[in-house]
Protein backbone atom coordinates (compact mmCIF):
# COMPACT_ATOMS: atom_id res chain seq x y z
CA UNK A 1 0.00 0.00 0.00
CA UNK A 2 1.24 3.51 -0.84
CA UNK A 3 2.82 5.39 2.09
CA UNK A 4 0.95 8.67 1.83
CA UNK A 5 2.76 10.21 4.79
CA UNK A 6 5.93 10.70 2.80
CA UNK A 7 4.55 12.73 -0.11
CA UNK A 8 2.16 15.56 -0.96
CA UNK A 9 -0.68 14.24 -3.08
CA UNK A 10 -1.52 16.43 -6.08
CA UNK A 11 -4.98 15.99 -7.60
CA UNK A 12 -6.78 17.76 -10.47
CA UNK A 13 -9.62 20.20 -10.08
CA UNK A 14 -13.02 19.43 -11.53
CA UNK A 15 -15.77 21.11 -9.50
CA UNK A 16 -14.33 23.99 -7.41
CA UNK A 17 -16.94 24.00 -4.64
CA UNK A 18 -17.34 20.24 -4.20
CA UNK A 19 -13.63 19.47 -4.57
CA UNK A 20 -12.67 22.08 -2.01
CA UNK A 21 -14.69 20.12 0.53
CA UNK A 22 -13.32 16.82 -0.79
CA UNK A 23 -9.82 18.13 -0.17
CA UNK A 24 -10.76 18.65 3.48
CA UNK A 25 -12.17 15.12 3.69
CA UNK A 26 -8.84 13.75 2.47
CA UNK A 27 -6.95 15.90 4.95
CA UNK A 28 -9.19 14.63 7.73
CA UNK A 29 -8.22 11.12 6.63
CA UNK A 30 -4.56 11.92 7.18
CA UNK A 31 -3.50 12.80 3.64
CA UNK A 32 -1.43 15.85 2.76
CA UNK A 33 -3.32 16.70 -0.41
CA UNK A 34 -3.42 19.69 -2.73
CA UNK A 35 -6.08 20.00 -5.39
CA UNK A 36 -4.80 22.27 -8.15
CA UNK A 37 -7.18 25.24 -7.97
CA UNK A 38 -7.26 26.26 -11.64
CA UNK A 39 -6.10 25.48 -15.15
CA UNK A 40 -3.76 28.01 -16.73
CA UNK A 41 -2.76 28.38 -20.37
CA UNK A 42 0.72 27.18 -19.43
CA UNK A 43 -0.77 23.93 -18.11
CA UNK A 44 -2.74 23.32 -21.29
CA UNK A 45 0.30 24.15 -23.43
CA UNK A 46 2.38 21.69 -21.39
CA UNK A 47 -0.19 18.97 -22.00
CA UNK A 48 -0.32 19.73 -25.72
CA UNK A 49 3.46 19.31 -25.86
CA UNK A 50 3.63 16.14 -23.77
CA UNK A 51 0.41 14.21 -24.40
CA UNK A 52 -0.79 12.54 -27.59
CA UNK A 53 -2.82 15.01 -29.62
CA UNK A 54 -5.64 12.49 -29.97
CA UNK A 55 -6.51 12.90 -26.28
CA UNK A 56 -9.67 14.82 -25.47
CA UNK A 57 -9.82 18.26 -23.92
CA UNK A 58 -10.68 17.02 -20.39
CA UNK A 59 -7.59 14.80 -20.57
CA UNK A 60 -5.41 17.73 -21.55
CA UNK A 61 -6.88 19.83 -18.74
CA UNK A 62 -6.48 17.17 -16.05
CA UNK A 63 -3.06 15.87 -17.11
CA UNK A 64 -1.75 19.38 -17.66
CA UNK A 65 -2.90 20.44 -14.19
CA UNK A 66 -1.28 17.68 -12.19
CA UNK A 67 1.94 17.23 -14.18
CA UNK A 68 2.68 20.95 -14.46
CA UNK A 69 1.99 21.39 -10.75
CA UNK A 70 4.13 18.38 -9.79
CA UNK A 71 7.10 19.58 -11.82
CA UNK A 72 6.78 23.29 -10.96
CA UNK A 73 8.02 22.95 -7.38
CA UNK A 74 5.04 24.91 -6.08
CA UNK A 75 3.90 21.95 -3.99
CA UNK A 76 7.37 20.73 -3.05
CA UNK A 77 10.30 19.08 -4.72
CA UNK A 78 9.26 16.50 -7.35
CA UNK A 79 10.79 13.82 -5.11
CA UNK A 80 8.29 14.71 -2.38
CA UNK A 81 5.04 14.64 -4.39
CA UNK A 82 2.72 12.06 -5.89
CA UNK A 83 -0.15 12.42 -8.35
CA UNK A 84 -3.65 11.11 -7.72
CA UNK A 85 -5.87 10.68 -10.78
CA UNK A 86 -9.39 9.36 -11.04
CA UNK A 87 -9.63 6.28 -13.22
CA UNK A 88 -12.76 5.20 -15.03
CA UNK A 89 -12.49 2.54 -17.69
CA UNK A 90 -14.50 1.38 -20.67
CA UNK A 91 -14.60 3.34 -23.91
CA UNK A 92 -13.73 6.74 -22.43
CA UNK A 93 -10.22 8.04 -22.98
CA UNK A 94 -10.18 8.80 -19.27
CA UNK A 95 -9.28 5.14 -18.86
CA UNK A 96 -5.84 6.05 -20.25
CA UNK A 97 -5.10 9.05 -18.02
CA UNK A 98 -2.78 7.23 -15.64
CA UNK A 99 -0.71 5.71 -18.43
CA UNK A 100 -0.33 9.03 -20.22
CA UNK A 101 0.70 10.80 -17.00
CA UNK A 102 3.37 8.19 -16.28
CA UNK A 103 4.76 8.50 -19.79
CA UNK A 104 4.76 12.31 -19.70
CA UNK A 105 6.56 12.36 -16.36
CA UNK A 106 9.15 9.84 -17.59
CA UNK A 107 9.72 11.88 -20.77
CA UNK A 108 10.47 14.88 -18.56
CA UNK A 109 13.00 13.04 -16.41
CA UNK A 110 10.75 12.12 -13.45
CA UNK A 111 9.68 8.49 -13.85
CA UNK A 112 9.79 7.98 -10.07
CA UNK A 113 6.89 10.32 -9.22
CA UNK A 114 4.13 7.92 -8.12
CA UNK A 115 0.86 8.08 -10.06
CA UNK A 116 -1.99 6.60 -8.04
CA UNK A 117 -5.30 5.73 -9.70
CA UNK A 118 -8.27 6.81 -7.59
CA UNK A 119 -10.83 4.09 -8.05
CA UNK A 120 -13.09 1.98 -5.88
CA UNK A 121 -13.03 -1.05 -8.11
CA UNK A 122 -10.04 -3.20 -9.10
CA UNK A 123 -8.20 -2.07 -12.22
CA UNK A 124 -6.22 -4.51 -14.33
CA UNK A 125 -2.53 -4.16 -13.55
CA UNK A 126 -3.08 -1.92 -10.51
CA UNK A 127 -3.49 -2.69 -6.84
CA UNK A 128 -6.94 -1.82 -5.55
CA UNK A 129 -7.43 1.09 -3.12
CA UNK A 130 -3.75 2.06 -3.05
CA UNK A 131 -4.43 5.00 -0.74
CA UNK A 132 -6.07 2.78 1.85
CA UNK A 133 -9.45 4.50 1.99
CA UNK A 134 -11.77 3.37 4.73
CA UNK A 135 -15.57 3.23 4.63
CA UNK A 136 -15.71 6.24 6.94
CA UNK A 137 -13.71 8.29 4.39
CA UNK A 138 -16.16 7.44 1.62
CA UNK A 139 -19.09 8.33 3.89
CA UNK A 140 -17.49 11.69 4.72
CA UNK A 141 -16.94 12.34 1.02
CA UNK A 142 -20.65 11.70 0.43
CA UNK A 143 -21.57 14.36 2.99
CA UNK A 144 -19.02 16.75 1.43
CA UNK A 145 -20.40 16.33 -2.08
CA UNK A 146 -24.00 16.76 -0.93
CA UNK A 147 -23.20 19.94 0.98
CA UNK A 148 -21.06 21.24 -1.88
CA UNK A 149 -23.87 20.53 -4.32
CA UNK A 150 -26.35 22.38 -2.12
CA UNK A 151 -24.04 25.41 -1.92
CA UNK A 152 -23.53 25.40 -5.71
CA UNK A 153 -27.22 25.01 -6.55
CA UNK A 154 -28.41 27.73 -4.17
CA UNK A 155 -25.61 30.13 -5.10
CA UNK A 156 -26.51 29.76 -8.78
CA UNK A 157 -30.17 30.27 -7.90
CA UNK A 158 -29.85 33.58 -6.04
CA UNK A 159 -26.71 35.19 -7.50
CA UNK A 160 -28.44 36.52 -10.67
CA UNK A 161 -30.90 38.42 -8.46
CA UNK A 162 -28.62 39.73 -5.69
CA UNK A 163 -29.09 43.38 -4.79
CA UNK A 164 -25.45 43.91 -3.83
CA UNK A 165 -22.95 42.60 -6.38
CA UNK A 166 -20.60 40.05 -4.86
CA UNK A 167 -22.83 39.26 -1.88
CA UNK A 168 -23.52 35.66 -2.91
CA UNK A 169 -19.90 34.90 -3.76
CA UNK A 170 -18.87 36.30 -0.39
CA UNK A 171 -21.49 34.20 1.38
CA UNK A 172 -20.37 31.11 -0.51
CA UNK A 173 -16.78 31.68 0.54
CA UNK A 174 -17.87 32.15 4.14
CA UNK A 175 -19.85 28.89 4.16
CA UNK A 176 -17.07 26.89 2.53
CA UNK A 177 -14.52 28.28 4.98
CA UNK A 178 -16.77 27.34 7.89
CA UNK A 179 -17.19 23.80 6.54
CA UNK A 180 -13.47 23.28 6.04
CA UNK A 181 -12.67 24.77 9.45
CA UNK A 182 -15.18 22.43 11.07
CA UNK A 183 -14.00 19.43 9.06
CA UNK A 184 -15.78 16.15 8.46
CA UNK A 185 -14.40 13.94 11.22
CA UNK A 186 -17.54 14.31 13.33
CA UNK A 187 -20.00 14.53 10.44
CA UNK A 188 -23.07 12.35 10.82
CA UNK A 189 -26.71 12.61 9.76
CA UNK A 190 -27.57 14.95 12.61
CA UNK A 191 -24.69 17.35 11.92
CA UNK A 192 -25.36 17.08 8.20
CA UNK A 193 -28.99 18.11 8.68
CA UNK A 194 -27.87 21.11 10.79
CA UNK A 195 -25.51 22.22 8.03
CA UNK A 196 -28.25 21.82 5.40
CA UNK A 197 -30.63 23.99 7.42
CA UNK A 198 -27.90 26.58 7.97
CA UNK A 199 -26.98 26.76 4.27
CA UNK A 200 -30.60 27.06 3.12
CA UNK A 201 -31.29 29.69 5.78
CA UNK A 202 -28.25 31.81 4.81
CA UNK A 203 -29.04 31.84 1.09
CA UNK A 204 -32.68 32.55 1.89
CA UNK A 205 -31.58 35.78 3.62
CA UNK A 206 -29.80 37.15 0.53
CA UNK A 207 -31.38 40.48 -0.39
CA UNK A 208 -32.53 40.38 -4.00
CA UNK A 209 -33.19 43.35 -6.26
CA UNK A 210 -35.39 41.33 -8.59
CA UNK A 211 -37.82 38.53 -7.86
CA UNK A 212 -36.25 35.09 -8.10
CA UNK A 213 -37.53 33.50 -11.29
CA UNK A 214 -37.90 36.80 -13.15
CA UNK A 215 -35.07 35.86 -15.51
CA UNK A 216 -34.81 33.01 -18.03
CA UNK A 217 -33.13 29.80 -16.96
CA UNK A 218 -30.38 28.23 -19.05
CA UNK A 219 -29.52 24.62 -18.25
CA UNK A 220 -25.93 23.37 -18.32
CA UNK A 221 -25.21 19.69 -18.92
CA UNK A 222 -22.42 17.78 -20.64
CA UNK A 223 -19.19 15.86 -20.15
CA UNK A 224 -18.59 15.68 -16.42
CA UNK A 225 -15.44 17.83 -16.20
CA UNK A 226 -16.53 20.46 -18.71
CA UNK A 227 -19.92 20.71 -17.03
CA UNK A 228 -18.47 21.79 -13.68
CA UNK A 229 -14.98 23.17 -14.35
CA UNK A 230 -15.17 26.91 -15.09
CA UNK A 231 -11.72 26.91 -16.71
CA UNK A 232 -12.81 24.02 -18.91
CA UNK A 233 -16.07 25.58 -20.14
CA UNK A 234 -14.74 29.14 -20.45
CA UNK A 235 -16.69 30.22 -17.36
CA UNK A 236 -20.02 29.27 -18.87
CA UNK A 237 -22.09 30.04 -15.75
CA UNK A 238 -20.58 33.52 -15.52
CA UNK A 239 -21.26 34.08 -19.23
CA UNK A 240 -24.91 33.10 -18.78
CA UNK A 241 -25.31 35.34 -15.73
CA UNK A 242 -23.62 38.24 -17.51
CA UNK A 243 -26.49 38.12 -20.02
CA UNK A 244 -29.01 38.42 -17.17
CA UNK A 245 -30.03 34.78 -17.08
CA UNK A 246 -29.99 32.11 -14.41
CA UNK A 247 -27.70 29.09 -14.94
CA UNK A 248 -29.04 25.75 -13.74
CA UNK A 249 -26.46 23.04 -12.99
CA UNK A 250 -27.52 19.75 -11.42
CA UNK A 251 -25.80 18.20 -8.36
CA UNK A 252 -22.52 16.37 -8.94
CA UNK A 253 -23.61 13.53 -6.61
CA UNK A 254 -26.00 12.32 -9.33
CA UNK A 255 -23.07 11.44 -11.59
CA UNK A 256 -21.66 9.09 -8.97
CA UNK A 257 -25.09 7.56 -8.39
CA UNK A 258 -25.46 7.11 -12.14
CA UNK A 259 -22.12 5.28 -12.24
CA UNK A 260 -23.28 3.02 -9.41
CA UNK A 261 -26.60 2.37 -11.13
CA UNK A 262 -24.98 0.70 -14.14
CA UNK A 263 -24.74 -2.79 -12.63
CA UNK A 264 -28.34 -2.50 -11.38
CA UNK A 265 -29.83 -1.70 -14.79
CA UNK A 266 -27.48 -4.00 -16.71
CA UNK A 267 -28.17 -7.02 -14.51
CA UNK A 268 -31.59 -7.35 -16.13
CA UNK A 269 -31.55 -6.77 -19.86
CA UNK A 270 -27.85 -7.47 -20.40
CA UNK A 271 -27.69 -10.39 -18.00
CA UNK A 272 -24.85 -8.92 -15.95
CA UNK A 273 -24.09 -10.17 -12.43
CA UNK A 274 -26.97 -9.69 -9.99
CA UNK A 275 -24.50 -10.31 -7.18
CA UNK A 276 -22.64 -7.14 -8.20
CA UNK A 277 -25.88 -5.19 -8.60
CA UNK A 278 -27.08 -5.81 -5.04
CA UNK A 279 -24.36 -3.89 -3.11
CA UNK A 280 -24.37 -0.96 -5.54
CA UNK A 281 -28.14 -0.65 -5.15
CA UNK A 282 -27.74 -0.58 -1.37
CA UNK A 283 -25.12 2.17 -1.64
CA UNK A 284 -27.44 4.21 -3.88
CA UNK A 285 -30.27 3.82 -1.38
CA UNK A 286 -27.96 4.95 1.42
CA UNK A 287 -27.03 8.14 -0.45
CA UNK A 288 -30.61 8.80 -1.54
CA UNK A 289 -31.71 8.80 2.11
CA UNK A 290 -29.25 11.65 2.74
CA UNK A 291 -30.60 13.47 -0.31
CA UNK A 292 -34.01 13.18 1.38
CA UNK A 293 -32.64 15.24 4.27
CA UNK A 294 -31.79 18.01 1.80
CA UNK A 295 -35.17 17.76 0.09
CA UNK A 296 -37.12 18.02 3.34
CA UNK A 297 -35.38 21.28 4.18
CA UNK A 298 -35.83 22.69 0.69
CA UNK A 299 -39.51 21.72 0.64
CA UNK A 300 -40.35 23.91 3.64
CA UNK A 301 -38.21 26.84 2.53
CA UNK A 302 -40.19 29.86 1.42
CA UNK A 303 -37.60 30.75 -1.23
CA UNK A 304 -36.50 27.34 -2.45
CA UNK A 305 -39.57 25.11 -2.23
CA UNK A 306 -39.93 23.22 -5.51
CA UNK A 307 -36.16 22.83 -5.94
CA UNK A 308 -36.02 19.34 -4.42
CA UNK A 309 -33.59 16.95 -6.10
CA UNK A 310 -34.98 13.92 -7.96
CA UNK A 311 -33.69 10.47 -7.06
CA UNK A 312 -31.51 8.64 -9.55
CA UNK A 313 -34.43 6.26 -10.16
CA UNK A 314 -36.74 9.18 -10.95
CA UNK A 315 -34.17 10.58 -13.36
CA UNK A 316 -33.80 7.24 -15.13
CA UNK A 317 -37.57 7.06 -15.63
CA UNK A 318 -37.45 10.28 -17.66
CA UNK A 319 -35.58 8.79 -20.61
CA UNK A 320 -37.75 5.78 -21.43
CA UNK A 321 -38.27 5.88 -25.18
CA UNK A 322 -35.26 8.16 -25.65
CA UNK A 323 -32.29 5.99 -24.67
CA UNK A 324 -31.94 2.60 -22.95
CA UNK A 325 -31.07 2.94 -19.28
CA UNK A 326 -28.45 0.22 -19.75
CA UNK A 327 -26.39 2.82 -21.66
CA UNK A 328 -23.47 3.75 -19.42
CA UNK A 329 -20.78 4.89 -21.87
CA UNK A 330 -19.54 8.34 -20.90
CA UNK A 331 -22.41 10.24 -19.26
CA UNK A 332 -24.81 7.61 -20.65
CA UNK A 333 -28.50 7.98 -19.97
CA UNK A 334 -27.86 10.60 -17.26
CA UNK A 335 -27.16 13.43 -19.70
CA UNK A 336 -30.49 13.21 -21.60
CA UNK A 337 -32.27 12.58 -18.29
CA UNK A 338 -30.89 15.85 -16.94
CA UNK A 339 -32.05 17.65 -20.09
CA UNK A 340 -35.56 16.25 -19.73
CA UNK A 341 -35.62 17.18 -16.05
CA UNK A 342 -34.60 20.74 -16.92
CA UNK A 343 -37.32 21.03 -19.57
CA UNK A 344 -39.95 19.72 -17.18
CA UNK A 345 -38.87 22.36 -14.65
CA UNK A 346 -39.40 25.35 -16.97
CA UNK A 347 -35.86 25.33 -18.37
CA UNK A 348 -36.20 24.29 -22.03
CA UNK A 349 -33.03 26.11 -23.14
CA UNK A 350 -29.98 23.93 -22.56
CA UNK A 351 -26.26 24.03 -23.33
CA UNK A 352 -24.37 20.75 -23.68
CA UNK A 353 -20.67 21.30 -22.93
CA UNK A 354 -18.84 18.69 -25.00
CA UNK A 355 -15.18 17.94 -25.68
CA UNK A 356 -14.44 18.10 -29.38
CA UNK A 357 -14.25 14.56 -30.85
CA UNK A 358 -15.39 12.83 -27.64
CA UNK A 359 -17.29 9.98 -29.26
CA UNK A 360 -19.22 8.76 -26.16
CA UNK A 361 -20.36 12.25 -25.19
CA UNK A 362 -21.37 13.27 -28.71
CA UNK A 363 -23.28 10.05 -29.28
CA UNK A 364 -25.19 10.44 -26.02
CA UNK A 365 -25.46 14.23 -25.96
CA UNK A 366 -26.04 15.50 -29.48
CA UNK A 367 -27.32 12.06 -30.49
CA UNK A 368 -30.39 12.23 -28.22
CA UNK A 369 -31.44 15.82 -28.83
CA UNK A 370 -33.71 14.95 -31.78
CA UNK A 371 -35.73 12.47 -29.72
CA UNK A 372 -35.96 14.95 -26.84
CA UNK A 373 -37.04 17.79 -29.13
CA UNK A 374 -39.74 15.62 -30.67
CA UNK A 375 -41.15 14.96 -27.21
CA UNK A 376 -40.66 18.56 -26.04
CA UNK A 377 -41.00 20.87 -29.08
CA UNK A 378 -40.45 23.96 -26.92
CA UNK A 379 -36.89 22.81 -26.14
CA UNK A 380 -33.82 24.37 -27.73
CA UNK A 381 -30.63 22.42 -27.08
CA UNK A 382 -27.20 23.39 -28.39
CA UNK A 383 -23.93 21.47 -28.21
CA UNK A 384 -20.85 23.60 -27.64
CA UNK A 385 -17.50 22.02 -28.47
CA UNK A 386 -14.55 22.79 -26.21
CA UNK A 387 -10.96 22.28 -27.30
CA UNK A 388 -7.70 24.31 -27.14
CA UNK A 389 -8.17 25.35 -30.77
CA UNK A 390 -11.90 26.16 -30.73
CA UNK A 391 -12.92 29.80 -31.16
CA UNK A 392 -14.22 31.27 -27.90
CA UNK A 393 -16.01 33.96 -29.93
CA UNK A 394 -17.96 31.32 -31.82
CA UNK A 395 -18.97 29.71 -28.52
CA UNK A 396 -20.11 33.04 -27.10
CA UNK A 397 -22.11 33.92 -30.21
CA UNK A 398 -24.01 30.63 -30.17
CA UNK A 399 -24.73 30.93 -26.44
CA UNK A 400 -25.86 34.54 -26.90
CA UNK A 401 -28.28 33.45 -29.62
CA UNK A 402 -29.70 30.81 -27.26
CA UNK A 403 -30.03 33.42 -24.52
CA UNK A 404 -31.92 35.73 -26.86
CA UNK A 405 -34.40 33.00 -27.70
CA UNK A 406 -34.72 32.11 -24.01
CA UNK A 407 -35.63 35.71 -23.20
CA UNK A 408 -38.30 35.72 -25.91
CA UNK A 409 -39.77 32.45 -24.57
CA UNK A 410 -39.63 33.73 -21.01
CA UNK A 411 -41.49 36.95 -21.80
CA UNK A 412 -44.25 34.98 -23.51
CA UNK A 413 -44.70 32.41 -20.77
CA UNK A 414 -43.83 34.03 -17.43
CA UNK A 415 -44.72 37.08 -15.44
CA UNK A 416 -41.58 39.22 -15.26
CA UNK A 417 -42.80 41.74 -12.75
CA UNK A 418 -39.82 42.98 -10.73
CA UNK A 419 -40.01 42.95 -6.96
CA UNK A 420 -37.78 44.33 -4.27
CA UNK A 421 -37.32 42.15 -1.27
Amino acid sequence: MFNHKRRTLIAPQMAPIQFRLLEQVLRDAGFLVRIVPEVTKAMVDWALSNVHNDMCYPALLSIGQVCYAALSGEYGDPDSVAIVMTQTGGGCRASQYVGFIKKALADNGHPDIPVIPLAFAPIKGEKWNQLGFKVRDVRRAMYAFLLGDLVMVLANKVRPYEKVAGHVNGLTESILSALTDDGFVSMNDENFAEWVRYIVREYSKVCTGKAIGSRPKIGVVGEILLKYHPDGNNHLVEMIEAQECEAVVSPLIDFFLYCLSGPVFQSGVLGRSKLKAWPTKKIIEYVEKRKEIVNKVLAVSEKFAGMEWPTIWELSDKVHGIIPIESSMGEGWLLPAEIVDLIENDCPYVVIAQPFACLPNHQIGAGTTKAISERYPEAEIISINYDPGVSATNQENRISLLVGNAWEYHRKNFNNKEANE
